[in-house]
């Protein structure tokens, strides 16, 4: 089950730039083995089934800075 399924209205992911896409990490370690961060977080949020008054919020705590997370980012957005 899912933060979704438990009706949370408030979600926290942290993400990392692996040089290709944005990957769901505490750290810069192993990132090629970690999930996506669109298939992870977004799909999900987008493919839920939500009642007219829901909102949500999505906190997004970025692990390694950089210009080219920023602009993958505000794609992916």
């Amino acid at each position: 089950s899912t933060a979704l399924d438990h009706r949370f209205t408030s979600l926290e992911v942290d993400i990392a730039w692996d040089g290709q896409v944005l990957r769901v990490s505490h750290d810069d370690k192993n990132l090629h083995q970690k999930p996506r961060f669109a298939e992870s977080y977004l799909i999900p949020l987008l493919d839920h089934e939500w009642t007219n008054d829901q909102e949500i919020i999505l906190l997004i705590d970025i692990k390694n800075y950089s210009k080219a997370l920023l602009d993958n980012l505000r794609k992916t957005l």
